[in-house]
C-alpha cells in the first residue's frame, strides 16, 4: 500500500507555504488567501474514514470529529493546557450551534494557540486512533500517514497565527469568514438602530441619518449585530436588545457586528436568506455597498499619489498631504484647577498666550469619539480627547481667532484637575466651525457647551 495520500500532499504545501509567509510577515492573519483551503483540508483530514455513528435518545446522528477532539480533552491523559483552554472556549461559545461549527471553531482555536498537533499525537500514542478512524479510508487511522500528518501539524504549531476567534458565528454553515467589525460609540440617548430579528439573529433594518451609529458608514443596514456589552447576539430573544441599551444608557456603547458585504461590497453570501427574510432590496444594499468601496478605492489610491509626490518646497501648510481636519496651530494647554466648565476658558487662553507658547502646526481632526490632533509635519497623533474628557469649549470675545477646550484627565464628571487646551485658526469662521464641531459632540454626549 502507497504511503503517500492526496490530504497530505495539500497540506504539506499550504504548510509550507504558511511557514514562508510567516517568516516574512511574523504572523498569519484571517486574510491570509491560503487560510479558507487550509482549513478545509484540516477539516478533511479530521473527519475522513471516521467509524460509527453517535447513539441519542432521539436516534443515531452521524459522528463528527469534533467528538474526537472532546473525547481527548476528557480523558486529560497528560494532554497540554492549551489544548484544554481551546477545547473549553469552544464549549463555552454561544456563537456555534452545531457539530460542524464546534469543530472549525476548535481547528481555528488550536491554530491561535498552537496545539493542533496535540489531539493526533494523544490518540495515536494511546493507540486509540484505529479504533476512532477506519484504518484504509482515512490519513489518523493509517500508522504510516498519521505519523506523517503529525509531523506536519507540529510545524504547523511553530507558524504564529493572529485570528479573531469572535468572528465565528457563520462557521456552522461555512468556512468563508465575513468582515467582522467592533465599534465603541459615545454615551448618547438614541443609538439610530432599528433592530429586526431572523432565524436567532438580530440584524439592522435601518440606520437614522446624522445618528451616532450613521457616522462615517460604521453601522449599515444588513450588519448582524453579533455582540452587544459583551454578550453574544446569537439566539439572544428580542426583547433583550432593547433591555441592554437601556440598562447602560449613559454609558458609552459598546456593540460588534458581522458585515452583510465584502470589501468589494459584494453580498456575503450565507447573510443574502437573512436579508430577504426581512425583505430588504438586495440590489439597493448592493448598489450602496459597492459605491462605498469604489470611494475608498478611490481615496486609497489618492492617498497613495500623495505619499509618492516628491518633496514640495512650498509651505507646508498648503501642500502637505495631511489627514481630514482642520489646519490650526496648536500653542499649549494650561492648567485651570478643579473646574472645566466655560467660565475658565477667558482665563485659560489668556495664561496660554501670556506664556510665550511652542506653536505646532497639527490637523484638528474631529471624529466620532472625540478630538485627535496629528502633527501635519510628521503626522504622528500629538493629542486625543474624547468628548466624555472635554468639559467645555469657547473662545475670547475680543480674540475671535483664540479658540479652546478644556479636557480632564478622565471623564469630566470624575476629573479633578483640567487643562485648557487653546488654538488659533486661520481666521475667525474656521474658529467657530471647529467649535460648532466639538458642540455637536456634546449634544450627541449631552454635556453642555
Amino acid at each position: 500500500m502507497s504511503v503517500s495520500h492526496p490530504l497530505l500532499k495539500e497540506l504539506k504545501n499550504y504548510v509550507l507555504t504558511l511557514t514562508k509567509d510567516s517568516q516574512e510577515r511574523n504572523e498569519i492573519l484571517d486574510d491570509h488567501p491560503s487560510m479558507l483551503p487550509f482549513c478545509e483540508v484540516l477539516e478533511k483530514i479530521f473527519r475522513e474514514g471516521l467509524l460509527g455513528p453517535v447513539f441519542t435518545p432521539f436516534g443515531a446522528t452521524k459522528k463528527d470529529y469534533w467528538s474526537v477532539m472532546e473525547s481527548v480533552y476528557q480523558e486529560r491523559n497528560s494532554v497540554s493546557s492549551s489544548f484544554h483552554h481551546a477545547v473549553e472556549a469552544v464549549q463555552k461559545s454561544q456563537r456555534v450551534h452545531t457539530q460542524q461549527g464546534r469543530g472549525r471553531l476548535f481547528i481555528r482555536c488550536a491554530l491561535f494557540k498552537r496545539c493542533l498537533h496535540v489531539p493526533v499525537e494523544s490518540l495515536i500514542r494511546c493507540g486509540r486512533a484505529s479504533s476512532l478512524y477506519d484504518r484504509c479510508d482515512s490519513v489518523i487511522g493509517h500508522e504510516i500517514l498519521a505519523e506523517i500528518c503529525l509531523s506536519l501539524l507540529r510545524q504547523v504549531s511553530l507558524i504564529k497565527f493572529r485570528l479573531n476567534l469572535r468572528n465565528a458565528c457563520f462557521l456552522d454553515e461555512t468556512w468563508l469568514l465575513p468582515l467582522y467589525r467592533r465599534f465603541e460609540f459615545v454615551p448618547c440617548e438614541r443609538l439610530g438602530v432599528k433592530f429586526g430579528f431572523c432565524k436567532s439573529r438580530v440584524l439592522v433594518v435601518d440606520v437614522e441619518p446624522n445618528s451616532v451609529a450613521a457616522e462615517e458608514d460604521n453601522i449599515e443596514p444588513g450588519d448582524i449585530v453579533d455582540e452587544l456589552y459583551a454578550e453574544c447576539c446569537y439566539g439572544m430573544r428580542r426583547g433583550r436588545v432593547s433591555a441592554l441599551l437601556k440598562l447602560y444608557q449613559g454609558m458609552p456603547i459598546y456593540i460588534s457586528v458581522v458585515k452583510c458585504h465584502s470589501a468589494t461590497g459584494d453580498l456575503y453570501p450565507p447573510a443574502i436568506p437573512l436579508l430577504e427574510s426581512l425583505r430588504l432590496d438586495l440590489a439597493q444594499l448592493t448598489a450602496a455597498y459597492q459605491s462605498r468601496a469604489a470611494q475608498r478605492r478611490r481615496l486609497a489610491a489618492s492617498a497613495d499619489r500623495l505619499d509618492r509626490l516628491p518633496d514640495d518646497p512650498e509651505p507646508a501648510d498648503e501642500k502637505a498631504p495631511y489627514c481630514a481636519g482642520a489646519p490650526v496651530t496648536y500653542l499649549g494647554a494650561g492648567f485651570v484647577g478643579n473646574r472645566g466648565d466655560v467660565t475658565v476658558i477667558e482665563m485659560g487662553v489668556e495664561n496660554v498666550l501670556r506664556n510665550q507658547p511652542q506653536t505646532q502646526q497639527v490637523q484638528l481632526v474631529l471624529g466620532e469619539m472625540g478630538v485627535t490632533l496629528v502633527d501635519r509635519a510628521s503626522g504622528e497623533v500629538v493629542r486625543k480627547h474624547s468628548y466624555t474628557e472635554i468639559a467645555s469649549c469657547g473662545r475670547r470675545n475680543d480674540r475671535l481667532r483664540y479658540f479652546a477646550y478644556v479636557a480632564g484627565e478622565t471623564s469630566c464628571n470624575m476629573a479633578r484637575f483640567f487643562y485648557c487646551h487653546v488654538f488659533e485658526a486661520l481666521d475667525e469662521q474656521q474658529a467657530k466651525d471647529v467649535l460648532h464641531g466639538i458642540a455637536e459632540g456634546f449634544r450627541r454626549t449631552h454635556f453642555a457647551v
